[in-house]
């Protein structure tokens, strides 16, 4: 059976929120080379023809899916372009296009996907594969500032060492700096000496993923930083000034969706940048962000 290659699935329903992470997804195809599929997603009961017009439905969607590629072709002339209207929730179609291993990208607040998305009971539900990578694009955040850095939250976990190593491919792809962020939360409780021990342990630990990256990644510039404050509020304040902010995510076990904690979606729904949203697996994935 021939192997598909990975791709770039986008979410399209013609509304203006979509916008940005179609050009989003267009210029990572210019860089990656990488093939973009626009997935437009006719929902049930609206797809039912005894409930909706059907035909009317499909010519909704073949003009928002002809906007998208005309978006596309004006950024990335060359890139290889898949456009597709199937029946469906949204959420489904698009981790069932990127069953391969492909990066899903969509606007923040389109159709309320990013809601489908944060959703326990319906991400249960889904067979997305566990090595998918989430892309939420927030209005304007489609171009970054020239020299911006690539974010990441770190901590002890395996989620967060596959996120710090795609981050660091994604920083070194593009020539930028990796800022690497530890950060924990002061409660009223904590003395000086805890204060202390906490400042001690994320500054060991943003050193430790530094060096391990450093050493796949010499050519990435390394920036340590820790604060003390809640973890989603550093990322999101961080994300004013960087071009990607990356996050770890403990899914619901491989194979059955996308199960996110509360810093991903809080960083998700509030990032100024794009926010990617990984899980352990998602280094097997590199190859869909960089050449």
């Amino acid at each position: 059976m021939e192997e598909r290659s990975a791709h770039i699935v986008v979410g399209v329903d013609g509304r203006p929120q979509s916008e940005p992470a179609i050009r989003w997804a267009a210029r990572e195809a210019a860089v990656t080379g990488q093939q973009v599929t626009l997935a437009y997603a006719l929902e049930p009961p609206v797809a039912i023809p005894a409930i909706a017009e059907p035909g009317r439905q499909l010519d909704v969607a073949e003009s928002a899916l002809e906007s998208a590629a005309a978006i596309v072709h004006a950024i990335a002339p060359y890139a290889r372009l898949t456009i597709k209207a199937v029946v469906g929730h949204a959420a489904r179609v698009l981790l069932d296009e990127s069953a391969d291993g492909a990066l899903v990208v969509i606007g923040r607040n389109s159709s309320n996907v990013v809601q489908r998305l944060l959703s326990g009971s319906v991400g249960a539900r889904l067979a997305g594969d566990a090595s998918t990578a989430v892309v939420v694009v927030p209005p304007g955040g489609a171009s970054p500032a020239a020299g911006a850095p690539v974010v990441v939250g770190v901590d002890r976990s395996l989620e967060a060492a596959g996120a710090a190593e795609l981050a660091a491919a994604y920083a070194e792809s593009r020539g930028v700096a990796l800022e690497i962020v530890s950060a924990w939360q002061v409660f009223p409780s904590h003395n000086m000496s805890d204060l202390n021990a906490e400042a001690a342990k994320a500054e060991q630990l943003v050193n430790e993923t530094a060096l391990e990256l450093t050493r796949r990644h010499p050519s990435v510039p390394m920036r340590a930083c820790i604060r003390a404050a809640r973890a989603a509020d550093t990322l999101v304040t961080l994300s004013r000034s960087a071009r990607l902010v990356v996050v770890g995510s403990r899914g619901h076990g491989q194979g059955s969706g996308l199960l996110l904690g509360s810093v991903s979606q809080s960083v998700l729904r509030r990032a100024a940048c794009p926010a990617m949203v990984t899980h352990a697996l998602a280094t097997q994935a590199t190859g869909v962000l960089v050449p």
